[in-house]
């Protein structure tokens, strides 16, 4: 850990930022390349904030099914070469390497045994340690320069950092508090690189609120379809929370980005609006809930129409339904239902639709939308193909993942392409 940089040595990588990706970046150029000096440069106290809060604090390191179907941006094909040189199982095996054992569970999903972040940032920050990649928290990057064979980074501190080769690893524009702000973007743009417009993905949506603000608190699993009008856009089998503003959890975080894309596409129909549809009973058919309804009619027929749905649903949700679907008082007997109330009341247990307004912002998100065009990198080692000796990995660029580890297993995937760029670069193997 350096207190301060020494403004007259030329390092030969400076990584900007000291996330997932910037951390795992220097680890394996340090070990593919242990003569290098390799600073990273964070703008937090310490390092790998955000991961800290990954997974609910259980830090989903990435899932076995990661693949270029889990993964979005103007060009997902990009992430192929990163994946398939490391896998989701070279990857744990690197992590195997630094005494971090892992487990899967039954979505696929990986995790630290320990089921807890903060042993994947010691392990992180151990190694970096024991290879000697020197370390500048505190200190924010405020600008970047090209200029006479190196790179001149100036900081809050003062004097400048010099280096043979930069790795811009910020992170997006989301849970700021975490340090990713977006200043990667402005670093990369000043440099020649475009940058889309960042928008939130993985967040809660936020729908209309009448119906949804009586159900506020309750958690439930359910299988949750996006709809542009008519057009189903993606179904999804999950948690689901309901809150006031609308709905999160799992299913609805991850019908989220195709919101956030849709809504600021310049090109869409004004007149067409989004809806959830939720079937609460998935695994029924309509003609079985009709079928049952009707057993308890004839079984419970002096009971009252508000318990009709008791051992189905939770209470407050049966509530719901059943005045969403039922004219009559719920303090009538059950024997009062028709044949159309069943009807109706089935149908809203396997398709109540709610009217989608949006999603909550980069605040709240957990991944970015947008970022650094990835057509302007090259795929095979992640140098920007305007100027040789610059790299980005991870979410700093135009890719973002599906919920359940598949934006870490980018950050470590593209993290250790970038390394072996640095290394080829530094090498005088592939000087653009």
């Amino acid at each position: 850990m350096m207190s301060a940089p020494n403004s007259f040595r030329l390092w030969d990588t400076i990584i900007i930022g000291g996330g997932a990706s910037g951390m795992f970046a220097a680890i394996h150029l340090k070990k593919i390349r242990p003569q290098s000096s390799v600073l990273v440069v964070e703008r937090n106290s310490k390092l790998g904030k955000k991961i800290l809060i990954t997974g609910n604090g259980r830090c989903n390191l990435s899932n076995v099914a990661a693949s270029i179907d889990y993964y979005h941006g103007l060009d997902p094909s990009f992430v192929d070469i990163s994946l398939r040189k490391y896998s989701v199982s070279v990857i744990r095996d690197m992590f195997f390497q630094i005494d971090l054992h892992t487990m899967t569970d039954e979505f696929g999903r990986i995790y630290p045994i320990t089921q807890n972040s903060g042993s994947v940032l010691d392990c992180l920050r151990y190694t970096l340690s024991d290879l000697g990649v020197d370390i500048l928290c505190s200190t924010m990057v405020s600008s970047v320069f090209f200029e006479k064979g190196s790179f001149i980074i100036h900081t809050d501190k003062g004097e400048p950092i010099r280096g043979r080769t930069v790795l811009v690893a910020t992170g997006g524009a989301c849970a700021p508090h975490t340090g990713s702000d977006g200043n990667g973007y402005d670093i990369l743009t000043s440099l020649g690189h475009t940058c889309l417009s960042s928008m939130p993905g993985i967040v809660q949506i936020k729908t209309k609120r009448e119906w949804v603000k009586q159900l506020s608190g309750i958690r439930l699993h359910a299988e949750a379809s996006l709809f542009l009008d008519k057009d189903c856009i993606r179904k999804q089998f999950g948690e689901l929370l309901f809150t006031d503003y609308g709905v999160s959890g799992p299913a609805p975080l991850q019908l989220s980005s195709h919101i956030s894309r849709i809504l600021s596409d310049e090109n869409l129909d004004q007149s067409k609006r989004l809806y959830l549809h939720i079937d609460f009973l998935p695994g029924r058919s309509l003609s079985d809930i009709c079928e049952e309804l009707h057993n308890r009619k004839i079984k419970n027929a002096n009971r009252t129409i508000d318990t009709i749905l008791v051992g189905l649903v939770q209470n407050r949700l049966a509530s719901a339904l059943i005045k969403s679907a039922v004219e009559l008082p719920l303090t009538e007997a059950i024997s009062c239902l028709t044949d159309i109330h069943i009807g109706n009341l089935a149908e809203r247990m396997k398709d109540s639709s709610i009217e989608v307004e949006g999603t909550m912002g980069l605040k709240e998100a957990q991944v970015t939308i947008g970022g650094a065009l990835t057509s302007e990198f090259d795929p095979m080692t992640m140098m920007s193909i305007y100027l040789p000796g610059l790299f980005a990995s991870g979410e700093v660029l135009d890719i973002d993942g599906d919920c359940g580890g598949y934006n870490l297993q980018w950050a470590f995937s593209s993290a250790c392409i970038a390394a072996d760029g640095i290394n080829e670069y530094l090498s005088g193997k592939k000087n653009g």
